[in-house]
């Protein structure tokens, strides 16, 4: 049974529920591994304000194609979950395609308040808590989730309370609703999180002396903010590859990398040259490059490096050159880096690092010392 509140768009929720089944797919069978494509795709084109009328009844079609006609059980529960959705609220889907919006939307011009640890916060009907919290100056930590990028959920370091429940729940895919009143900093909020560092730590080398991200690293403030105490674990490490050469610019600590998915999900939306992906399954997971996409083909991959949250990208150039509190910024602009960013105006803004004790590096093109940041 699957309880849904009072308010929900119907259409976005099928949208997140076929997201879902077309990522577990396995792919074995032509029904299932053509037809949640097919359906995801449909029903991206209707939240996008691009549906048509005919996409309704396609949608009845494919979820049909699959019905019994699959190895496992997944085609036909994605099948099954779209034609009920679809037979109590048809309405909702045409409704959606004629106006390019949610019935549940209504007044788009008004703005929920809701409550952050008592504050009252007008917030953006499409925000989440944790974009509202930000927006506002409130705090939250997290590691996997990036103002550019699609929604991953998997460090589960942004836990907030929501008053009068007795567990924590993610900000970052928690959608803001009217009167909604959120703990940040609840003890139960703030034991959850010591605990959680305490996994994310648990095979994490303590190298922080040797590497390029300390004094910049996330995990390292949350640590002191939020945990501050030794592991109580007693069993060794689980080991794995250093400095795996990702391309010829960029290698990988393997042992570093806590799976935030940051550098995956930037070549997948944002470089669009899906030259990263993640292999194996538990605490063997590793990121590696796409055989068939090679990361140095990629014009932006550099700025993986700077959008991990700790030091598991290293630049080879920079590789221990510099400590970041010598280095100093200096915005520049290039105005022909524009093509394929999804924001134009993003594109050229740059900032260039160069190290203050050592000013002539700056004058060098080939300086080791000298980083470029797109700025996020």
């Amino acid at each position: 049974m699957i309880v849904i509140a009072d308010g929900t768009c119907m259409v976005r929720l099928l949208q997140v529920m076929l997201r879902f089944y077309h990522h577990e797919s396995c792919g074995q069978c032509t029904p299932c591994r053509e037809g949640m494509g097919w359906l995801h795709r449909i029903i991206d084109r209707i939240v996008a304000g691009e549906g048509m009328p005919e996409d309704v009844d396609r949608l009845y079609q494919v979820s049909k194609l699959n019905d019994g006609n699959t190895i496992c059980g997944m085609g036909d529960a994605a099948g099954y979950a779209t034609v009920g959705i679809l037979n109590k609220f048809r309405n909702e889907f045409e409704y959606f395609i004629e106006h390019k919006r949610s019935l549940c939307d209504g007044n788009l011009e008004s703005m929920p308040e809701i409550f952050i640890n008592g504050q009252s916060i007008q917030a953006e009907r499409d925000q989440t808590v944790m974009q509202a919290a930000l927006a506002h100056g409130i705090s939250i930590p997290y590691f996997c989730w990036h103002p550019a990028l699609s929604i991953a959920g998997n460090c589960r370091i942004c836990a907030v309370q929501v008053e009068g429940r007795s567990w924590v729940e993610i900000a970052c895919n928690m959608p803001v609703s009217e009167g909604l009143r959120m703990l940040t900093d609840s003890e139960q909020v703030r034991a959850y999180r010591k605990e959680l560092m305490q996994l994310v730590t648990l095979n994490h080398p303590v190298d922080c002396g040797i590497c390029d991200k300390a004094g910049e690293c996330t995990l390292q403030d949350y640590h002191y903010k939020y945990n501050g105490s030794p592991s109580v674990s007693r069993e060794p490490k689980v080991r794995s590859t250093k400095f795996h050469p990702l391309s010829e610019r960029i290698v990988l600590d393997n042992e570093r990398c806590i799976l935030c998915s940051r550098c995956v999900r930037f070549t997948r939306e944002i470089s669009k040259s899906n030259a990263l992906g993640i292999t194996q399954r538990g605490d063997t997971s590793l990121v590696r490059a796409a055989e068939d996409h090679p990361l140095d083909d990629d014009p932006y991959s550099d700025n993986v490096i700077d959008i991990c949250p700790v030091g598991a990208l290293l630049s080879r150039p920079f590789l221990y050159k510099a400590r970041v509190w010598y280095l100093e910024p200096t915005p520049v602009r290039l105005p022909g880096l524009r093509p394929r960013l999804h924001d134009p105006d993003l594109a050229s803004q740059v900032r260039v690092e160069a190290q203050r004790a050592r000013p002539a590096a700056a004058t060098s093109a080939s300086s080791a010392s000298r980083r470029s940041k797109i700025r996020r």
